[in-house]
């Protein structure tokens, strides 16, 4: 992302939009891996959200103390801090967290399209002990919301930790490729519907130990060395056209 800027707090309501996902670290706890949650109400004072859970599915305990907050837009992160309330209810258990006075905003680094189709995808396993040999999980399938030159954000039933690599495959139809790329899972989430969305950052083959990436192309003969170079030209062609392709996932 470009530097951050501070902005006036009263243009928060404009910014943020039900069901956006958030991300609460207690002010207190800086390695604290955090609390994930989703937006419920957009109010002039501040937010209504869902309980926050951790990714091991553990409810937060934070209430009453500072926190703080970062909300991802679709080029854009909102950052700030406030105070997590719960509020009185009969009903189904909720949040509030009071908009402040200034926050930071920072756009992207990559335009991002927002699409509707499905991706397959397969894991890359490694094997316990001197050998560490790699080898690749079962293909799955996804649904693709939105892909950039910096990655995809995908919904699916399949579990997943954040560091995981994958390969991924899809094709335009524009008629462009988009086959093998190596992408390193950055965030996980569940949605209300309880699958998961899956935040995947594009990586290069060269980033990797030399052994792992020998073995990569062992089980990729086709070859990913080079899907930096493809996934830029053949994305940046598709955003030029400013149109929203339909895109069409091959099986591996």
């Amino acid at each position: 992302m470009n530097s951050a800027i501070t902005q006036n707090g009263n243009d928060l309501p404009q910014r943020i939009r039900v069901s956006d996902p958030l991300f609460i670290v207690p002010a207190s706890e800086e390695k604290n891996p955090g609390f994930q949650s989703r937006v419920r109400g957009v109010l002039t004072s501040g937010l209504i959200i869902e309980p926050p859970v951790s990714p091991r599915g553990d409810m937060v305990s934070t209430e009453g103390e500072k926190v703080k907050v970062s909300l991802l837009g679709e080029n854009y992160e909102i950052v700030f801090t406030s105070v997590l309330k719960e509020l009185s209810s009969e009903g189904e258990k909720l949040y509030s967290l009071p908009f402040p006075q200034r926050y930071t905003l920072s756009r992207r680094k990559f335009v991002r399209l927002q699409v509707d189709s499905e991706i397959t995808f397969r894991k890359i396993l490694f094997s316990r002990g001197k050998e560490g040999k790699a080898s690749l999980g079962r293909s799955g399938t996804g649904r693709l919301l939105n892909l950039s030159e910096g990655g995809v954000l995908l919904e699916t039933s399949r579990r997943f930790k954040a560091g995981e690599l994958l390969l991924l495959n899809l094709n335009l139809n524009s008629g462009g490729q988009l086959r093998n790329l190596l992408g390193k899972v950055k965030r996980v989430e569940k949605d209300p519907e309880g699958d998961r969305l899956v935040g995947i950052q594009f990586c290069r083959q060269s980033d990797l130990h030399p052994k792992l990436s020998e073995q990569l192309s062992i089980l990729s003969p086709a070859g990913i060395s080079d899907f930096g170079q493809e996934m830029k030209r053949l994305t940046a062609a598709l955003l030029r056209s400013q149109k929203r392709q339909t895109l069409k996932v091959e099986a591996f």
